[in-house]
């Protein structure tokens, strides 16, 4: 069922994509009515408004797709507690066996298709400025182990991230 919702989060982001200008990327986002995430990736720029945020369960899913590209269309995913404003560890995935950790994604989309994920030893945080039941902003950086050994490059690195959107 998450899995369904997720998918669903990517799709309608897709649905929604637009591009808006540049943004500070240096500046945690001042909340109004804008939806966007922006970071630097190995050294080049993510930046879209086709971003998606989901909250159930006692936890928030925050994924966005950079749309505007035509070939291996570009996905930053942060998973995290739900709770109130301050920082989130990023790291293992998995805790006792079961996908329940906090975590940051990087992904390219098919055709490339790979997924890269914050693990122990690959690790990061999410700060979370404004949190209220409509809207959320934040900034977060990681770094990310490739899922497959052949994937190069085997670590990418997601800095001076930031982001807000309306809830779902």
């Amino acid at each position: 069922m998450r899995s369904i919702r997720i998918a669903g989060a990517v799709a309608a982001s897709l649905a929604v994509a637009a591009c808006f200008g540049s943004v500070d990327v240096t500046k945690p986002p001042e909340i109004d009515n804008s939806n966007f995430m922006a970071a630097m990736v190995d050294g080049a720029e993510f930046r879209t408004s086709a971003i998606d945020v989901l909250r159930e369960g006692g936890r928030i899913t925050v994924v966005a797709i950079e749309a505007e590209q035509k070939d291996n269309q570009a996905i930053i995913a942060l998973y995290f507690p739900d709770g109130t404003a301050g920082t989130y560890a990023l790291g293992n995935r998995t805790v006792s066996g079961a996908v329940s950790g906090s975590y940051g994604q990087f992904a390219i989309l098919p055709p490339t298709g790979v997924v890269w994920t914050t693990d122990a030893t690959q690790v990061g945080s999410v700060t979370i400025t404004t949190l209220t039941a409509e809207r959320i902003a934040g900034t977060f950086q990681f770094a990310a182990l490739a899922d497959s050994a052949s994937a190069a490059p085997q670590i990418k690195t997601v800095t001076t991230g930031t982001f807000a959107a309306k809830l779902n």
